[in-house]
């Protein structure tokens, strides 16, 4: 943590000597909700959250964005017990205050500008892929799933300590990241609310949700993440072209014989992606596609003496279209195949996964009313999650939003393991 305070420190002191006036927005957010399970009649979460926030302009080329959130829950069904941030690179670990509590950075990074293009140094989100709510290029940030995909990913997005680079050459785009934070995905524990139970998250264990897989992390020696992505318009058509080596954020199960006893350890293996993605509109259509493939990927299967680490080829391809459909409403339809080559039958996971979605979006009164409604559909499973939601902005700066999350299918699938976690929610958003 010192060492990038210390860079972070020292750069910013170089930027203020040249500063002829600085100028500071602050605000903050607060957000109270209120969940309750319908299908068990019970209260599962009363969650009040602070976020702070300012950006420090420190002259026209550099500026600092700091923010931080405050989350307690009085419920605690998010994330029952004490919080467990073992996932965390220690450098980036929430503070913990009894077992309601925690605190975080988010965003700590300095901006400097360019003449062709821009650099930003520190903890920060670095969002690549144009899918919405599929992950296919957007690999470089990890995950909070204690909630699991019903936040928006910009609020459930892991800020990582990093180094960006974004420059501009002719008609190229070219970006970078280098990234030595460890921290990977938070995985609740199965007794959470959405802790996950389907065999395919728990190394191929029977669905349960009374116990825990827990085991001792270890991480590749070789932590760091380097990423590049290049991009340009080609005949109106943005196309990109991404290439990642980093630690992969899903978790293995190994099994590690010493001195005659074995002991079961969760590793976090390194992986390499590349992928294409396309973005073009035709009329009134906006069309994007994205395809990731990973030539070498760590899945476990089931094996006699338990959970065993097989080498496979890996394909995402992902399709979307948005449309400005008739009566001012938004859609967006998407189409996802998650494809494991030549998987053995042992293979926890399915070598295929076929996902359809679904959002609509329709504003009324001036922008006062926004009507949503969001499908996720497994085509093999037959799982589905739907969710929609009303929101009222009360004033400029008070909104309040009701929604309702229904899950449906196998307890073997992506959604249908939470079919007995269905959802009413009760949000208030204050802003100064």
């Amino acid at each position: 943590m010192i060492r990038y305070s210390a860079l972070l420190g020292a750069y910013l002191l170089s930027s203020v000597g040249t500063a002829s006036a600085i100028d500071v927005d602050v605000g903050l957010a607060s957000r109270f909700s209120y969940a309750h399970g319908t299908s068990n009649d019970v209260a599962v979460g009363a969650i009040l959250e602070l976020e702070p926030e300012a950006r420090v302009d420190v002259n026209e080329l550099h500026h600092l964005q700091l923010s931080a959130r405050v989350r307690a829950d009085y419920r605690q069904s998010w994330i029952p017990g004490s919080p467990n941030f073992e996932t965390y690179d220690r450098i980036s670990k929430p503070a913990t205050h009894g077992n309601n509590m925690f605190a975080e950075l988010r965003d700590v990074y300095l901006e400097r500008r360019l003449e062709n293009g821009l650099v930003r140094i520190g903890k920060q989100q670095i969002v690549w892929g144009a899918l919405d709510g599929l992950k296919v290029l957007d690999v470089l940030n990890p995950q909070m799933f204690d909630q699991f995909i019903l936040q928006d990913f910009d609020r459930s997005r892991i800020p990582l300590w990093s180094a960006y680079g974004d420059f501009t050459f002719g008609s190229w785009r070219i970006e970078t990241a280098a990234i030595p934070d460890s921290t990977t995905h938070y995985l609740p524990e199965p007794t959470a609310w959405f802790g996950f139970r389907a065999p395919r998250y728990r190394f191929g264990a029977p669905v349960s949700a009374d116990d825990s897989l827990s085991a001792p992390r270890e991480l590749d020696d070789d932590r760091g993440t380097v990423a590049l992505r290049v991009s340009r318009y080609i005949g109106g058509v943005d196309a990109q072209f991404v290439a990642v080596s980093g630690l992969d954020f899903e978790p293995i199960l190994r099994r590690e014989e010493s001195e005659g006893a074995t002991a079961a350890i969760t590793t976090h293996e390194r992986r390499t992606l590349l992928g294409m993605a396309l973005a073009g509109s035709v009329s009134n259509l906006a069309v994007r596609a994205e395809v990731g493939y990973t030539p070498k990927r760590q899945f476990n299967t089931h094996g006699v003496r338990g959970p065993e680490v097989v080498s496979l080829r890996q394909w995402l391809v992902g399709v979307g279209l948005d449309w400005n459909a008739p009566y001012d409403t938004f859609m967006n339809l998407q189409f996802l195949i998650d494809r494991v080559v030549d998987a053995p039958d042992a293979l926890v996971r399915p070598d295929r996964d076929r996902i359809v979605t679904v959002f609509l979006r329709r504003r009324f009164n001036y922008d006062v009313v926004e009507l949503q409604a969001r499908w996720y559909h497994e085509m093999d499973s037959g799982d589905d999650l739907v969710r929609v939601a009303a929101q009222y902005q009360l004033t400029e700066s008070l909104s309040v939003e009701c929604s309702y999350e229904s899950f449906s299918g196998s307890e073997q699938g992506i959604f249908g393991q939470f079919r007995n976690s269905d959802l009413a929610q009760l949000t208030f958003e204050h802003r100064f």
